[in-house]
């Protein structure tokens, strides 16, 4: 593989270059950012070189360990949430009440502000969503919001509310507690049924078949096909045969 080549001062020509682990600090807004990475050096006299793609690179870095600190959106999830809604990032930035510009510069890179992050990040929220677009509605054109008030409601109604969720995981402890209950007396049934067919334990506490009867009963061996898990539709009817003993 051949080495990068880069312009050095000192030798005034293109040289190999050798990368060396090296810490360089960024100062963002007032706090200074340190970062590791690999910075080309001349194979010949030494010198640090510049790379424009390492000097990118670094800075990148330290915006995102500068994000980290802050608890702020990096790019990607900016990306995300205007995706979410089907907007473009003008589209986006006007519904926010943001500059029609402002959406691009944060998902190249550019850093955002602590009001327009914490707005970013209730919005991802659909209802919010809703609200902050309807606050700033004349600010799109009426097929820009028919179309976002079409994709909010496709979002809500794919989605749970929270009092169906708690329903849910209402409907799931009760009925657990019932499943609990069966298991306990099938275990029970099961000691009855194995030293009833010719079972018994040995001081070794294994088990040891005297006789078979003439029909096999499994009390482990399920009553009914579980092939498919039970969905949360199903849930009363399979919880019933359950309870009847199927």
């Amino acid at each position: 593989m051949t080495k990068k080549e880069l312009f050095c001062e000192d030798c005034r020509g293109m040289r190999a270059t050798t990368p060396k682990v090296t810490e360089i600090s960024h100062t963002i807004r007032g706090e200074e950012i340190t970062v590791t990475v690999n910075v080309p050096f001349c194979s010949e006299c030494g010198c640090e070189l510049s790379d424009l793609d390492v000097e990118e690179y670094h800075h990148d870095l330290a915006l995102k360990e500068y994000r980290r600190r802050k608890g702020l959106l990096y790019t990607d999830q900016i990306k995300a949430i205007r995706e979410k809604y089907g907007l473009s990032q003008r589209a986006f930035a006007r519904a926010l009440g943001f500059a029609e510009p402002t959406i691009n510069r944060y998902e190249l890179g550019a850093l955002q502000d602590t009001l327009h992050n914490n707005i970013l990040v209730l919005v991802n929220d659909s209802s919010v969503m809703l609200k902050m677009a309807s606050l700033n509605k004349d600010n799109l054109s009426e097929k820009e919001f028919t179309t976002l008030v079409e994709t909010l409601n496709k979002i809500k109604s794919d989605r749970p509310s929270e009092t169906q969720q708690d329903g849910i995981i209402g409907y799931m402890v009760k009925n657990l507690d019932r499943l609990n209950r069966k298991v306990d007396e099938l275990l029970k049934d099961s000691k009855k049924a194995t030293h009833s067919h010719g079972l018994k334990i040995q001081p070794d506490h294994e088990w040891q078949i005297e006789a078979l009867p003439k029909v096999r009963t499994n009390p482990f061996e399920p009553r009914r096909s579980f092939e498919l898990e039970p969905s949360f539709s199903n849930w009363d009817e399979t919880f019933l045969q359950l309870d009847n003993g199927r």
